[in-house]
Formats: C-alpha cells, structure tokens, sequence
C-alpha cells in the first residue's frame, strides 16, 4: 500500500487556548462505538453530565450543534480531556482536523481547512500543496467496501489530471482558470451521468476541452443569491458562529435592496477589483480549489459520484471569495490571519453540515446545468 501526506502535515500543532476559533463548538460530533460504550459505563456525576450530551436514536451524536461544549473550558481547553485522558475522548476530537483515509490500495493523510490553524498553514505553504510519499504507519479502517483497484488508479490519475490543469490554468489569470473549472466540471457531470446509467465511460482523465458550464469562477449573482438564502446563514449563527455570521450580514446588507442587474453589476465590479486584478488571490482560490480534490475527490470511488466532489469545491471556494471580496470592499485586503478565518468558518458550515450542503447543491444545480 502507497502511503502519503499533505506536504505541511507534520506540521499541524493545536493552538489550544489561543485558538480565536475554538473547535469544540458549533456542530455536532459523531460518536464511534467505543466512545459510546465508554460513556454509557461512566458512573458518578460525570457519567450523568455524559448522557445529557448524547443524542440520537441510538445515541451516536454528542454535543449536538451546541453554541460549545458543555466541557469547554474557558481557557479554550476541553476539560474530559484533562481529567480522563486523550484515549476516552471520542475519536473525532482526538483526530481533529487530521484526515485520515484508507482507502485499500492507497492511503492518504490530509488535513482540514476548517481549522484556522490548517487554514494558516495551507496559505504559508501555497508552493508546496502536495502530497508526497511516506512512511508506514498505524492505518484507519479502509473507507467503504470496493475493491476494483483499477477503478481507484483510473480516479488517481484523473485527480492529476485535475490538478495539473487547475494549477496551470491559474497562472493565466482568473478568465483562463473559470474556463478550466468549467471544463473539468461538464466532463464530471457527464462522466458520473454514465457512471450511474451502468455505461463505459472510457479513460476518465480524458477532459474534452469543448464541454463547458456556465461560468463557476464567479457564479453568477442568481447562484449566489440562491446559496445564502439556504440554511448555510441561520438566525443562531450569531451565537455559534458569530464571525460567518458577521460575513453573511455583510452579504446581506450589501446586495439584499438590489435587482438582478444591479447585483450582477456589483459582483462583477468586486471580481475585477480584488480578484482578476489580483495573480496572487487567484492562485490561493486555485489552491484552495485543489486542496478541496485532493480531500474529497476520492470519496468516489466509494460513492461513484466525482461531479458532486468537484462541486464541493466549487461551492466553498465561490463563497470563500464571495465573503474576502466583501471584506475587501469595506476594510481593505484582509490580513493572512483574518483570510485563514474566512476560509475555515466557510469550510466549517459547508462540510461539516450536511443540510447546509445539500441546500447549496440544490441551489446550484439549476444555474450551472439549467436543469
């Protein structure tokens, strides 16, 4: 088995108590077996302070899309940590924001975005957002059950492919890289059409350069009006999520009074102003682009579904900028630190919510294909 890692993996350490973005807040944790039977055991006053955190028919949720974690401390710390132990937490707060994925003839070791952290990271290391080799060592249960290696290799190779027209289409500016989103996205859209009809779909890395969408690099004022008006914004998120909050009023004020001629107007002056004018911001758009396929794209081989991982990206990267423009626009550039913000409060709502998620892919889907 190939084993490989973000290139800044080893890199990640917590920033605990002066994280501005604590993690232990805001969603729901799901708990894996051992977790659960762990606090189903535990006696005493912790035992009971447990169980009222646990939802679910089965229980297999914890915290439930809490404003925090009942065991936050207030120096930022989890507390259950503290008196029990790493080993009793459940594992996702112990592997956090550490991605690790088995998936038989290749396993990978990422990192996710939605910690501000990683965010901080991934901007310090735009040259350097790879995968490279390493060594063997303790692996997670493979993901999912399929075993048609070819399938997986044929995904690898398209995933380069991907990669390598994203990263050089960037380099020709932002009209060039949203005919490049465009492309790769149609050829997606096709080849997971014939993927669920049972079809061959020949070498999937054979991107026909004359399949095209509508423009995805920006969307269009209707596909973004359409996305905030799902429950990625909620009332609550003043609590739980006060800085995306702040971001999506910003939205809100800004374009809410407007008509669809004006709000095109609008976008497109914000686009050319910070964006198309900007090589740099292009390029950390691109790279967030790919780090989002080199997360989620092989998720397909399970599910069969490489338009919908592609579209993923699509969706965070479009509201990341949505959200950089907006605060461009009022205060300025952003630093590297507030731009870190932006782009793991967005990862957060968007891949760690999955009603939020499917609502943006229903809101897109029209615009995009027009069905």
């Amino acid at each position: 088995m190939s084993l490989k890692k973000i290139f800044y993996y080893d890199e990640f350490s917590c920033a605990g108590g002066k994280c501005p973005d604590n993690c232990c807040h805001g969603w729901s944790i799901p708990l894996d077996e051992a977790a659960r039977q762990r606090f189903l055991k535990e006696k005493g006053l912790l035992g009971l302070s447990l169980r009222l955190c646990m939802r679910g028919k089965e229980q297999k949720i914890f915290s439930a899309m809490s404003i925090s974690c009942p065991f936050l401390t207030p120096g930022g710390w989890c507390s259950l940590q503290k008196r029990r132990g790493e080993e009793f937490i459940p594992d996702v707060c112990r592997e956090y924001p550490r991605i690790r994925m088995n998936y038989g003839p290749e396993a990978e070791f990422l990192l996710d975005l939605s910690c501000i952290r990683m965010a901080e990271l991934f901007l310090q290391h735009l040259d350097e957002n790879e995968l490279k080799e390493a060594e063997q060592c303790e692996l997670p249960e493979q993901y999912g059950d399929n075993d048609d290696e070819t399938y997986f290799r044929e995904l690898l190779d398209w995933r380069r492919e991907i990669v390598s027209r994203i990263r050089s289409s960037a380099e020709g500016g932002a009209e060039t890289l949203n005919n490049c989103l465009s492309t790769i996205t149609a050829h997606a859209y096709e080849v997971q059409g014939k993927m669920l009809k049972g079809e061959e779909t020949g070498v999937l890395s054979d991107i026909c350069a004359e399949k095209k969408t509508a423009s995805l690099f920006p969307l269009s004022i209707n596909a973004v009006n359409e996305m905030m008006s799902t429950c990625f914004f909620e009332g609550w998120m003043q609590y739980s999520a006060p800085f995306l909050y702040r971001l999506c009023k910003m939205y809100y004020r800004g374009f809410d009074r407007l008509n669809y001629r004006q709000g095109e107007k609008k976008l497109s002056e914000l686009f050319e102003k910070h964006i198309a004018s900007d090589p740099h911001m292009v390029k950390i758009l691109a790279e967030y682009f790919i780090s989002t396929v080199n997360c989620r794209f092989l998720q397909c081989y399970e599910d069969y579904s490489p338009y919908r991982r592609l579209t993923d990206g699509l969706i965070s990267m479009n509201l990341i900028m949505l959200f950089y423009m907006l605060w461009a626009a009022k205060y300025g550039p952003p630093p590297e630190r507030t731009l870190a913000h932006i782009i793991s409060v967005t990862e957060k709502r968007v891949f760690h919510n999955d009603m939020a998620l499917k609502d943006l892919h229903a809101a897109l889907q029209p615009e995009v294909f027009g069905k």
